[in-house]
């Protein structure tokens, strides 16, 4: 039953509907972008990108992949991805976010991590840089 009221949690979170609740719930806002330190990797190349995946560890643990707007970009001259939410009703500790970005084999492209402490009741932002594979990208 726990899994469920997690999973709920989880999705509510991420569709942005999730309006409040008993206790003291915490929230994470994490954007996710694809670090631009990569010469041979440019914001066209990241077209590439078709499936996205987040782990959840530490205080609290989760694994799915990402709706499309926390995965694909609207805007071809930047390198970000977009956000998700996620929210936990533990009272204590760190979550680490690791989000692995994918072709349309899913194949590994990169990934990259943000941890934040969790603050009950309350909101915070993070944003976790994916380090981009130049030779999985293949764009040259």
């Amino acid at each position: 039953m726990k899994t469920i009221t997690k999973t709920a949690l989880f999705v509510f979170a991420i569709l942005g509907s999730l309006t409040g609740a008993c206790g003291q719930t915490s929230y994470f806002e994490v954007s996710v972008a694809v670090k631009n330190d990569v010469p041979a990797v440019t914001p066209t190349c990241l077209f590439t990108i078709s499936h996205c995946s987040v782990t959840v560890s530490g205080a609290d643990s989760y694994h799915t992949g990402l709706l499309d707007k926390a995965c694909h970009r609207s805007n071809p001259t930047d390198y970000s991805l977009g956000a998700f939410q996620y929210a936990t009703d533990k009272d204590s500790g760190v979550v680490t976010f690791t989000v692995e970005i994918q072709d349309g084999n899913l194949k590994k492209l990169g990934d990259g991590t943000a941890s934040g402490a969790i603050i009950p009741g309350g909101r915070q932002t993070l944003t976790v840089g994916i380090e981009p594979d130049a030779a999985a990208f293949n764009c040259i």
